[in-house]
């Protein structure tokens, strides 16, 4: 497999997690700078988390264009970061429901964690399987 293909379906992935990000926030009713002051914490989650995903989906970007070849142990240790990172987003929502509860920030971090760890392990053994 070409890795044209690793990358077009993470790019995909990708669009739909921010796409479910930006459907979490709530367009503001009224005319004035009063009516921004409640969707100000969301819109700081989004805006953390789209940060987030794009510098995960640059890091991939660069690792992709690195690679010669795409074996089937990359497919699947790209599916698995490509779930972590889809865990994200949805826990940017409920982060941004309950706002301070350490379990939602518990949630977030730890889908993070999982998707940095799964990254990173990733990176690892996709540069010996280019350089092999």
């Amino acid at each position: 497999m070409g890795k044209n293909r690793l990358e077009a379906f993470s790019d995909g992935v990708l669009a739909i997690v921010i796409t479910i990000m930006v459907l979490g926030l709530k367009v503001p009713e009224g005319a004035g700078m009063d009516v921004l002051a409640p969707i100000l914490p969301s819109f700081l989650s989004y805006i953390l988390s789209f940060i987030y995903v794009g510098i995960y989906w640059n890091n991939h970007h660069h690792l992709i264009h690195a690679a010669e070849h795409v074996s089937g142990r990359i497919l699947w240790s790209n599916l698995n970061l490509l779930f972590w990172l889809s865990l994200f987003g949805g826990n940017r929502v409920i982060f941004r429901v309950l706002l301070g509860s350490p379990g939602n920030l518990c949630g977030c971090g730890t889908s993070l964690a999982c998707a940095r760890q799964k990254n990173r392990a990733g990176d690892r053994r996709k540069l010996t399987t280019i350089r092999a």
